[in-house]
């Protein structure tokens, strides 16, 4: 991991006070995506663990949610 990533990683979970995998992470945005409410934990998730389209495809978004992230993300 490099020293940026590091920060940012150490930063996030200061100051959201909590443990989070790459696969929460995904369910969380998922959820966020199905309830079209994006907040800026929501997008801080995606940066920080660099999550791409072809993963939230993967795990059941649908065609509408993908284009919904990418207006607002990617």
């Amino acid at each position: 991991m490099g020293k940026a990533k590091k920060r940012s990683f150490e930063r996030c979970k200061n100051l959201y006070n909590m443990c989070l995998k790459r696969e929460d992470a995904i369910k969380k945005i998922l959820y966020d995506l199905n309830s079209n409410y994006m907040t800026k934990e929501t997008k801080d998730m995606i940066s920080l663990f660099g999550i791409n389209q072809e993963e939230l495809s993967e795990n059941g978004a649908s065609w509408e949610e993908l284009k919904l992230a990418d207006r607002f993300i990617f």
